[in-house]
């Protein structure tokens, strides 16, 4: 074991812990990140899921400004009334593992899933989601348009994991409205400290289904606090 492993190992002292603690929500304080978001750890120092850092600086590179910038509202993304976020780029997808014919889209509802991935400004990851959608639900009133609906991460997510809360659904006139809530979490490693940093990060999209399994959706990530 080296220096550098046996400095991680070695729990520290109890006044160092609490000034390094001090500084690590001072600098996420200074970079826009509210310091409620944090939570301290000893679970951290044994665990090979987490991101390890060796200053205080180093969190710039993690979380660079553009990812956290102030939530805008890009009005071509009004839809119907609901207001998209705009933070990443605007994506559309199309579904997939289904298939369509008449008796299909009269006797069989859950029939087409759409998934898309988001790629995440600043990070190496893309969040991914998916859901299945009932189209002959969607042409009435009910409430059961979308189901089975899951949210994850793709690409390096050491020390990183999303975690979905639910999802919501609007019928609309043409396009149908859909909004998963979730979370991401950050496991760092910073100068000895157990530091876990949680995020409120939703999936705000459209998207209208056609009858020849095809369909159109625009979707973002936002990230807030």
């Amino acid at each position: 074991m080296d220096e550098n492993q046996q400095a991680q190992a070695a729990p520290l002292p109890a006044s160092q812990q609490e000034a390094k603690q001090k500084k690590i929500l001072e600098k996420f304080n200074a970079l826009g990140l509210d310091p409620k978001d944090v939570q301290f750890t000893d679970t951290l120092r044994d665990s090979s899921n987490k991101i390890v850092l060796n200053s205080v600086d180093e969190l710039e590179n993690l979380f660079p400004d553009p990812q956290y910038a102030t939530p805008e509202l890009n009005s071509n993304a009004k839809k119907g009334g609901v207001d998209i976020p705009a933070l990443n780029p605007l994506a559309s997808g199309e579904g997939s593992a289904g298939s369509w014919d008449y008796w299909d889209y009269y006797n069989n509802p859950e029939i087409t899933r759409f998934e898309q991935q988001i790629p995440v400004r600043g990070a190496l990851f893309d969040i991914y989601f998916a859901f299945w959608y009932y189209r002959l639900y969607m042409e009435t009133t009910s409430d059961q348009g979308i189901k089975s609906a899951q949210a994850g991460l793709l690409g390096y997510t050491l020390g990183v994991s999303y975690e979905m809360i639910e999802a919501t659904y609007k019928r609309g006139a043409a396009p149908n409205y859909v909004k998963i809530y979730g979370l991401l979490h950050y496991n760092i490693f910073l100068e000895g400290v157990g530091t876990v940093y949680t995020r409120k990060c939703d999936i705000y999209g459209y998207f209208t289904p056609y009858k020849n399994n095809n369909n159109v959706g625009t979707f973002i990530c936002a990230l807030g606090s």
